[in-house]
């Protein structure tokens, strides 16, 4: 008896999920099917095929003036071309432009401390936030570092070198970084 109550307990359940899941499909009259709109583009654009106008290969007669012709009897003879010519040529060298001299390079823009290169922002953030707090001037390029990207972080600017210097040996001193003085490029912030 057992086994006949189980298997109609487990009847009941199966047809009880069927019509849970499949009874508002059926009952519910409304039939929604989604459309889709798709517009067609055309693989070669269509080119209407006038040709030219019958006109176009009319034979051209020898007494009638020609387009050409009309566009070369406005343009000067050949010595009043060669004296217009040599009044630029004179008048050009006159105006002349001083040679302005060459812009000198400019010089170098400064200095900064190489720390090192990370790619945890986090490491990154606390290492300027220290070194701020001590007094540094520190930067990072990119300027807002990315984790799993490369962040360079730097102290500086300086236009004296030996400024430098003794700011990375107080550096190796403070917070015992190995560093590298690099020059400053403005640029690449």
């Amino acid at each position: 008896m057992a086994k006949q109550l189980h298997n109609r307990i487990v009847g009941i359940v199966v047809l009880t999920a069927l019509g849970v899941l499949f009874l508002p499909d059926l009952l519910n009259g409304e039939k929604a099917s989604v459309e889709e709109h798709f517009a067609t583009i055309p693989l070669r654009p269509s080119v209407a095929t006038g040709g030219a106008p019958d006109e176009a290969f009319a034979p051209i007669e020898e007494g009638t003036p020609s387009e050409v012709a009309a566009l070369t009897e406005d343009e000067p003879t050949p010595e009043a071309a060669a004296k217009q010519e040599s009044v630029v040529v004179q008048t050009a060298a006159l105006e002349a432009p001083k040679a302005k001299p060459a812009p000198a390079e400019p010089k170098q823009a400064g200095w900064a401390i190489r720390l090192g290169s990370f790619r945890d922002a986090g490491n990154v953030a606390r290492l300027v936030k220290n070194l701020r707090d001590k007094g540094y001037r520190a930067y990072t390029v990119p300027s807002k570092p990315v984790n799993g990207e490369i962040t360079v972080v730097y102290v500086g600017p300086e236009v004296s070198q030996d400024k430098l210097k003794q700011q990375q040996s107080r550096l190796a001193k403070d917070l015992g970084l190995q560093s590298q003085l690099v020059q400053y490029d403005p640029l690449q912030m």
